[in-house]
């Protein structure tokens, strides 16, 4: 996985589930809470790090999935 969700700032608001180009985010249950989650469709562009207003999507790495 390229990005990584702070729980403790997502607010579960869906904005990076709409923006993500290639429908790899999703909305699970975490410690009771609902928080967003990358799925195995996730290629690291970036967009939904830079849509979420609080901060909570942070890039951890690359993806080598978009390589030729």
């Amino acid at each position: 996985m390229a990005i990584n969700i702070i729980a403790d700032k997502c607010k579960a608001c869906g904005i990076c589930i709409k923006e993500c180009p290639f429908e790899a985010m999703s909305m699970v249950e975490a410690n009771g809470k609902k928080v967003a989650e990358a799925g195995m469709a996730c290629t690291n562009c970036g967009v939904c790090v830079a849509k979420c207003p609080f901060g909570a999507i942070e890039r951890t790495g690359t993806s080598m999935t978009n390589v030729d």
